[in-house]
């Protein structure tokens, strides 16, 4: 904490948690950027029609659906067949595609679609015997990526929710020291402007104590204000570093008087 204001009559301390607010709005933005990618623009489900119009020539359509029905489509001529493409990923394992071949381009069909490898299998055979088989007129075709999309949502959500408790949880602390009015005012206002006050008569403070906290292969402190009822109000709630957290204590003290006891 840092101190603000000190006058003969009052000290105030304050402590604004902007690393963490700031990593929490980039988890807020972030992920309600992902979620409106996922919802409006990413591809969970598509349809694909090929009708024969003649023994050589073939028509296709094939719709793309976004999870709110928004829909894309595109008109492809002749395919001359559909292979199932392997691509290798990371931690994940590698993941499989449809792509359908024609006199012009290549167009690829879902990746990570419902049914894995087998169904992807399944629909370029299917292509191919339409492809292959003169006698056959048409042919329509199924994919989803529901399961894919789902996990991603629940993802966004996830990292959603963190970011809004990051900055709910992590409130501006402000600690005032009057001594005319003879009280400690304690006020925390988290990042949506949620405030909450403490307030105790200075002449009840029994002692600041400095709590530790093993964090991994560090120890962390923060001060805590005991009253001589044991109720006891830390300052701040996060834990920080041992110089930081004696500075405090050190000014409180220095304000207050050794005639506070301390």
């Amino acid at each position: 904490m840092k101190v603000i204001e000190q006058t003969a009559t009052r000290l105030t301390l304050q402590h604004r948690p902007v690393p963490v607010w700031a990593t929490g709005l980039m988890f807020v933005v972030g992920c309600v950027g992902f979620l409106v990618y996922l919802v409006g623009y990413q591809t969970v489900s598509l349809h694909l029609t090929c009708k024969r119009l003649a023994p050589t020539q073939t028509s296709c359509e094939l719709k793309q659906m976004t999870w709110i029905g928004m829909t894309q489509t595109q008109k492809l001529y002749n395919p001359s067949g559909a292979s199932v493409i392997r691509r290798s990923g990371g931690r994940g394992g590698p993941t499989y595609r449809v792509v359908i071949s024609t006199e012009a381009t290549q167009v690829s069909l879902l990746s990570n679609a419902d049914g894995g490898y087998p169904g992807q299998q399944t629909i370029a055979s299917q292509i191919n015997q339409f492809v292959s088989n003169p006698a056959q007129t048409t042919v329509s075709i199924d994919q989803h990526n529901r399961i894919m999309t789902n996990y991603l949502s629940l993802m966004g959500l996830a990292g959603l929710i963190s970011g809004i408790l990051m900055l709910s949880l992590n409130s501006m602390v402000t600690c005032t020291f009057y001594k005319s009015l003879k009280k400690v005012v304690l006020e925390r206002k988290n990042w949506f402007g949620v405030r909450s006050t403490i307030e105790r008569p200075l002449n009840t403070i029994l002692t600041i104590e400095i709590e530790e906290k093993r964090v991994k292969n560090r120890t962390l402190y923060r001060a805590v204000l005991m009253f001589h009822s044991a109720e006891r109000v830390p300052i701040n709630q996060d834990y920080t570093r041992e110089h930081a957290v004696r500075a405090t204590v050190s000014s409180i003290q220095l304000f207050l008087n050794p005639a506070t006891n301390l």
